[in-house]
């Protein structure tokens, strides 16, 4: 066997030994790649893993908001709610100054961190959180659930309201 039939071998071990993924440092894959390999152990429920991408991600391309987002997802699936708080705000602040989410990503953005700040007990935040999305977002009304269970003692008392009695909260609103 010559010395370059040799290197193939040697890499082929390797690449096999690490399951198709690089071997090497988070440091050494391309921004994409990482990001991809991050969406893969969140979505396969590898939130450990997931969060030390997302970590590295976001360190390497401190403007990716999705890249925060997911991190505050993982730490939050990880039970760390007060660890998730930083990186949804980060998230935010990111939007506020032009990265771009969907409705739907924004909701859900605002969803978590009212729950991360009600699960660290930061009860007020949560609560002004709750109190600009309402006045930007009337119509969602998840943001009315949330504000039952928020002002319900949650979440040390689980939130036994619904979302249509949550909703007549606004009503009284003032």
């Amino acid at each position: 066997m010559n010395l370059c039939s040799g290197l193939f071998v040697a890499a082929c071990i390797l690449f096999s030994f690490c399951g198709g993924e690089s071997c090497c440092a988070q440091g050494t894959l391309s921004i994409e790649t990482l990001a991809e390999q991050a969406r893969r152990e969140y979505t396969a429920g590898k939130f450990s893993d997931a969060e030390r991408d997302y970590r590295e991600l976001t360190k390497r391309d401190p403007s990716n908001v999705e890249g925060y987002v997911y991190l505050g997802q993982s730490l939050f699936r990880l039970e760390k709610y007060s660890e998730s708080v930083r990186p949804y705000e980060k998230a935010r602040e990111l939007e506020r100054n032009g990265s771009k989410l969907t409705s739907d990503q924004h909701r859900i953005l605002v969803d978590q961190l009212v729950m991360a700040y009600g699960m660290s007990g930061e009860m007020k935040k949560a609560r002004s959180l709750l109190d600009d999305a309402i006045q930007k977002d009337p119509e969602y009304p998840l943001n009315y659930y949330n504000l039952a269970c928020v002002s319900g003692g949650w979440p040390t008392h689980p939130c036994t309201g619904t979302i249509e009695a949550a909703s007549t909260l606004r009503l009284f609103e003032g």
